[in-house]
């Protein structure tokens, strides 16, 4: 995606050399966009926040807001972290340890020139649409609990007014009892934000849950971005497809149907040939004891690794000449006698296999 396509909202197209990896995003953020950033560990997602925020300064490129140049590399102009109005909430959240929560979300506005009762006022406003009560608002941070601090947090960056806003895992610290109501809270104040919003998120769950659009950085680049199930349909790297919920596989196609992955072939319904990307759906995999009869093109001996129960269905990790992991019901599980070590047959019609071009 180009980052140039129009002047306003957020545009990053920058490179930033960090520990031997050049993160260069290419991506755009609307005004009254929400997406989500996510990849593996070390891709550079944080290093794109930073970049943003002003932490850390292009070593090319540049980044622009509503048209305004924040950053434009080491020979251009480059405009401060305090002056840029972002609304910024770390993972390390960095509230005030010697203020209550209140004063917290009071000091941006008070330090951009509010008086002491209207920034206490703004505050008040802000905290209360996140669900923060007064007793709590009257705490310390050290009192707080992950959840109460995340709300104190994005309250602070929203008191400010921002021109965008930057949550790095916004949900990272809490726990599961409270990470259902703070992930509304969050949709709802994002819902109603005017800027810009940029997330980074490591749970798939969460950016469907919060973003409009997801960005997916690998190895410092953007690799695919759309609605979640743009991404669900067609994934363009293993790690999509994994992200995702599917089996996914980098493979070379022969334009007959073959398509070889490593060491084992698959045949599919599709005529693409050279480099493709093959995802197959958990669902899809059929699994028996014994070789199924007929012989169907897809069917490898396999060899159980792990057998996770979920609320629906049984997902099975398996070990063979493709690694696969299958769900089926709890009532074949149990039929099959799953267990870790156990030797199956997995079968998956060739209808059922996905091939995009990579």
């Amino acid at each position: 995606m180009s980052a140039e396509t129009r002047s306003g909202g957020l545009r990053i197209d920058a490179t930033v050399r960090r520990a031997g990896l050049d993160v260069r995003p290419a991506l755009a953020v609307e005004s009254g966009e929400v997406v989500a950033l996510v990849g593996p560990n070390g891709a550079g997602k944080s290093t794109v926040l930073d970049l943003v925020a002003g932490l850390v300064r292009a070593d090319a490129g540049g980044v622009t807001l509503d048209g305004r140049v924040l950053d434009a590399g080491p020979e251009g102009p480059l405009v401060p972290a305090e002056r840029r109005g972002m609304g910024v909430v770390a993972q390390a959240l960095a509230l005030f340890p010697h203020r209550s929560a209140l004063a917290n979300v009071a000091f941006g506005p008070r330090a951009r020139g509010a008086s002491r009762r209207d920034a206490l006022a703004r505050a008040r406003r802000e905290l209360d649409a996140v669900g923060v009560d007064a007793r709590t608002a009257a705490r310390r941070p050290g009192a707080l609990s992950g959840g109460e601090a995340q709300r104190v947090a994005l309250a602070r960056a929203l008191a400010t007014d921002p021109a965008a806003l930057l949550l790095d895992e916004p949900l990272s610290a809490v726990d599961a009892s409270a990470r259902g109501a703070l992930l509304r809270t969050l949709r709802s104040r994002l819902d109603g934000f005017a800027g810009p919003a940029l997330i980074v998120v490591h749970d798939v769950r969460d950016a469907v849950a919060l973003a409009d659009r997801i960005v997916v950085l690998e190895a410092g680049r953007v690799v695919q971005s759309g609605p979640p199930a743009d991404l669900a349909r067609a994934p363009r790297t293993p790690y999509v497809a994994d992200l995702v919920g599917l089996n996914g596989y980098p493979g070379v196609a022969d334009g007959r149907g073959g398509v070889r992955i490593g060491g084992a072939s698959v045949q599919a319904a599709t005529e693409l040939e050279g480099d493709v990307v093959v995802t197959v759906h958990p669902r899809a995999i059929s699994l028996f004891p014994d070789r199924p009869e007929g012989s169907p093109r897809n069917a490898w001996a396999m060899t159980v690794r792990a057998v996770q129960p979920t609320l629906e269905r049984v997902r099975v990790e398996l070990d063979g000449p493709l690694p696969l992991v299958a769900e089926v019901t709890a009532s074949a599980a149990a039929d099959l006698d799953l267990a870790p070590g156990r030797s199956v047959w997995a079968t998956v019609k060739a209808t059922e296999i996905a091939v995009s071009q990579a």
